[in-house]
Order: structure tokens, then sequence, then C-alpha cells
């Protein structure tokens, strides 16, 4: 009877291996492709920076070196980081999850400049005159164009087609979608509390099923520490490529959520189980001490 439970519970273990690895890989994908991720990964790594240079270096130069420096540093505020973030985030999530975008529109990407040099000129970051901010906004409009399509082909580069996020699991075909979504990532996180609650069901007598639940949880959690570290080390030793590092920061963010919450949940696993323990032992000595108190009665 023992062999067969430790055959089952180990079945069971091998079952939520699997569901608690694909939910968390759901989870990271998810995670890596939100807007805080992207903006963080776009500030980090610079990606946006070189499009934008080599798109104004021509003009900046020809109209004076100090405005071009002046619009580099318009272009890294939290405005533009927002707007490029929101972009790309949209982009990637419509290779993932189909959903809808629409490239980067002149008019959109002027008023989020002008916006943010209202920033830079409320908090004091710049004083420029009126006429110098026609210029520089004149100088904008000029690169439009060309701005526009460098930064709508930047985004093409992400295409979940091309196999550059995670082994091509950002493909946009049906299949992938579902695995994806976030309505398998419930059916996952489901089928994994109910595994969960097998295996304690299976040891309740000693709640040892807690434990397994802990050493599973904890085996799962590791892979995803490691992936965060190989994301890390991979961005330093990315040749120099913005797009590569961004991609792989954009990937460590994502592994890195899921390792912490499968800390977290390892760690309440242990935390129940010593809990659990306690109180049992409080219990069979309370039973003891009323046995003894019956034989001496």
């Amino acid at each position: 009877m023992k062999t067969l439970k430790v055959i089952a519970a180990i079945l069971i273990a091998l079952a939520l291996i699997a569901a608690e690895g694909l939910a968390m890989g759901i989870l990271s994908v998810d995670k890596a492709l939100s807007e805080g991720t992207i903006k963080k990964s776009i500030v980090e790594t610079g990606v946006v920076d070189d499009v934008i240079g080599e798109a104004l270096r021509e003009n900046t130069v020809s109209m004076g070196g100090a405005y071009g420096e002046l619009v580099q540093s318009v272009m890294k505020t939290d405005v533009m980081n927002d707007f490029f973030a929101a972009y790309l985030s949209s982009v990637i999530r419509s290779e993932v999850y189909g959903e809808q975008y629409e490239e980067i529109a002149e008019d959109d990407l002027m008023q989020a400049f002008s916006s943010a040099i209202d920033e830079m000129e409320k908090s004091g970051a710049i004083r420029i005159s009126q006429e110098q901010e026609s210029i520089i906004k004149n100088m904008i409009k000029e690169e439009l164009p060309r701005l526009t399509q460098d930064l709508n082909s930047l985004a093409m580069q992400y295409d979940a087609s091309s196999g550059e996020l995670t082994n091509d699991a950002t493909s946009a075909d049906d299949a992938v979608k579902n695995v994806l979504s976030r309505g398998m990532q419930m059916i996952m996180l489901l089928i994994s509390a109910a595994l969960c609650a097998a295996l304690i069901a299976l040891f309740w007598k000693n709640k040892s099923g807690f434990i397994w639940c802990a050493v599973v949880t904890g085996v799962v959690t590791a892979c995803y520490v490691l992936l965060t570290v190989l994301g890390a080390s991979g961005t330093l030793l990315a040749g120099g490529s913005p797009g590569d590092a961004f991609v792989l920061t954009l990937l460590s963010r994502g592994f890195k959520v899921a390792a912490i919450i499968g800390g977290v949940v390892t760690c309440i696993f242990v935390a129940a189980y010593i809990v659990w323990r306690a109180r049992d032992r409080r219990k069979e000595e309370y039973e003891e001490n009323i046995e003894t108190a019956k034989r001496f009665a």
C-alpha cells in the first residue's frame, strides 16, 4: 500500500511539474510583454536611441548640433518612453495574442514630442524660447515620415514569426495564442491546485503532502531562476546589439516575476506544513494527556 502511494505521488508530482511549468511560462510571457516591462527595457538597453539618432542625425547637424542634443534629451523623457513602450507592447502583443494595433502615426508622435518638451520646460530641465521651440518642432516635422517609418520597422524586427521571442512561442497562429492565453493560464492554475490538493490528501496523516508540493514548486521555480540568470547574463553578452539586449531583457524580467511568485508559493507550502504539524503534535499531546488522566482516574 505504501509503495502504491509513493508511485501515485510521483505520477502526480510529474503532472504538477508540467502544469506549474506551463502556468509560469504563460505568466512570464505576459509580464515580459507588459508596457511597464517594455518601458524599463527601452530605458535600460537604449533600443530606440539608435533609430532616433539615425533618423535625426543629418537634419540636426545641418541645423546646428545643439538642437540635435536637445532632441535626443527630449526623446528620453518619461512621456516619450511611455509612448514608445505602449507602441512596442501593442506590436509584440499583437503577434502573441492576435491583438490589434496601429502603426505609429505622425500626428501621434508629434503630439507626444510636444508633450515631452512641455514636461522638460515645466521641470526646468531645459529653457528655450518660443522661437527655438518652433524651430525644433519644425525640424521634427520634417523628419516625421522617416522617423515613423524607422520606428515601425524597428517594431517589425520583433515579429514573432522570426522566432526571436521564446523559441517561436510568439507565433500568432491560433494554437499558440490559445496556449498563451490567460484562459489557458487559469486552467493550468486550477489543474495545479487540484494536483496539490491530491498530494496533500494522499499524505494527510503526516502532512508530508505539503512538502511534496513545496519540493515540486521549488524545482520549477529553480528552473525559472536559472532562466532569469541566463537571460540577464545573455543581455550582458549581447555583442553590443541593442535589439538583442532588448529581447533578452524582456524575457529575463518575465522569468524573474515567475520565479518570485514560485518562491513565495514554495514558502507558503513549507509554512503550511510547519503549522499543520505543530497543530497535530498539540492534538496528539492533548489526546495522550487525556488517556493518561483516564488511566489514573
